[in-house]
C-alpha cells in the first residue's frame, strides 16, 4: 500500500464510514511523516512535496517546542461541523480567516526553510488568534489565561493542537523561558509529553483489504 493510498483510504473511512467532517490534511501528514507540504486544489486532489529544512533547524525546532496534555477530552466533530457550515454558507469572516491561515502557513514554510524559527513562533501566535476567531468553542477561559501567562514568561507562540477546545497544548519558546513555562503547566496538573519529528510516516505492519461495511 502506497502512502498516498493509505492516506486516501483513511480519509474515506472518516468521511464516508464515520461521517466525520475532517479535512484530508491530517491523514496525509500521518501517512507521509516529516515536514510535508500539501497543495490541495479545487477538485480535492492533494499534491505532496517535502520542505527543504536543514538538520540544525529541525534540532532547534525540537528543542524549542514544548507539548503538554491538558487532560481535557472533547470531540472535534461539533466544532469542525460549525466551521464547515460557515464556509458552505460563504460567511465572509470565515472565508477571510481561512485565507489568513493559508497565508500564515506559507510564511511559516519560508521561516523553516530559512531557519528563522523565532519568526515561526510569532506567526504561530498570529495563527492561533486568527483561528480562535472562527469559533467560540476553539478555546476556553482557562486556556486563554494559561496562554497569557506563558507569553509573559517568554513564549513566542502557542496553540491547542487539532480542532481546538482541548487535547494538547503546543508552545514555542526559547530555552531560557522554558522552566517558567513548564512550571505554569505543572501547577495546572498538565503533564509534558516528550516528542520528536517522525521522519518515516506510517508503516503498514498488517495488510488486509477492506470489504463492504467494515473498517
Amino acid at each position: 500500500v502506497s502512502r498516498r493510498q493509505l492516506a486516501e483510504e483513511a480519509f474515506d473511512i472518516a468521511r464516508n464510514d464515520l461521517h466525520l467532517p475532517d479535512g484530508v490534511q491530517d491523514f496525509y501528514l500521518a501517512s507521509f511523516g516529516n515536514f510535508v507540504i500539501l497543495d490541495i486544489d479545487h477538485s480535492g486532489a492533494v499534491h505532496v512535496s517535502h520542505a527543504q529544512i536543514k538538520r540544525e533547524t529541525q534540532e532547534q525546532f525540537e528543542q524549542n517546542v514544548l507539548l503538554f496534555y491538558t487532560g481535557v477530552r472533547r470531540s472535534s466533530t461539533e466544532l469542525l461541523q460549525e466551521q464547515k457550515m460557515k464556509l458552505e454558507f460563504d460567511e465572509w469572516d470565515a472565508v477571510q480567516r481561512k485565507h489568513e491561515i493559508k497565508r500564515i502557513g506559507k510564511d511559516i514554510l519560508a521561516c523553516f526553510e530559512s531557519g528563522d524559527l523565532d519568526k515561526f513562533g510569532r506567526l504561530m501566535d498570529e495563527h492561533w488568534r486568527v483561528k480562535k476567531g472562527m469559533s467560540q468553542k476553539m478555546s476556553t477561559d482557562l486556556f486563554d489565561e494559561i496562554y497569557e501567562q506563558i507569553k509573559r514568561e517568554g513564549a513566542l507562540g502557542g496553540k491547542i493542537v487539532g480542532a481546538g477546545g482541548g487535547g494538547f497544548f503546543l508552545v514555542y519558546a526559547p530555552r531560557e523561558a522554558q522552566p517558567g513555562i513548564r512550571r505554569i503547566f505543572q501547577e495546572r496538573g498538565m503533564r509534558e509529553i516528550a516528542w520528536r519529528v517522525d521522519a518515516g510516516g506510517t508503516h503498514v505492519l498488517v495488510q488486509r483489504p477492506r470489504t463492504v461495511n467494515t473498517i
